[in-house]
């Protein structure tokens, strides 16, 4: 039920509004779920987090001024309880180790389905981390090829998120 204490609820940060309204639209449309605001660039994200509080933030990478990464690092240092998922076009491992290292608990691709991206908020909303699984496979291909002398300076899984080495 939309608006009640099950409700998880959600900001969009894109600096494309009309990406952002259509998302918004699309996540409003979940029965459990409310988009309590929308932000266009990563200063502007973390303001409304604060005032809006809300339990995941879908964050974009590329945006002016503030960009996501730096946006999702302050709203970490902040401690405030939002969770973090990136949603992004940026489909190579660098980008999605910044982002779980920036604080993320989740890194999905633009060109996901409607259901995937329900699920990736509802999973990172119960805690749980999410990759898109391309970009999983090829963190785990970069995982595989680290000398076991170097294996301290990569993430440790574990089943309910990451713990970060670093």
């Amino acid at each position: 039920m939309p608006g009640g204490k099950d409700t998880i609820h959600v900001m969009v940060v894109d600096d494309q509004r009309l990406f952002a309204s259509m998302l918004a639209r699309v996540i409003d449309a979940q029965p459990d779920m409310e988009v309590v605001g929308e932000a266009h660039d990563g200063e502007k994200a973390v303001a409304l987090c604060r005032e809006a509080e809300p339990d995941v933030a879908l964050m974009d990478l590329s945006m002016p001024r503030v960009g996501g990464l730096s946006a999702t690092r302050k709203l970490r240092d902040l401690s405030l309880r939002v969770k973090i998922l990136i949603l992004t076009v940026h489909a190579d491992d660098a980008h999605a180790f910044q982002g779980v290292k920036a604080g993320a608990r989740g890194y999905i691709l633009k060109d996901c389905t409607t259901e995937d991206l329900s699920r990736a908020i509802r999973a990172v909303h119960a805690g749980d981390t999410i990759m898109a699984p391309g970009v999983a496979r090829t963190m785990l291909s970069t995982f595989e090829g680290i000398r076991p002398e170097h294996r301290d300076l990569a993430p440790l899984f574990t089943t309910r998120g990451f713990e970060m080495a670093w």
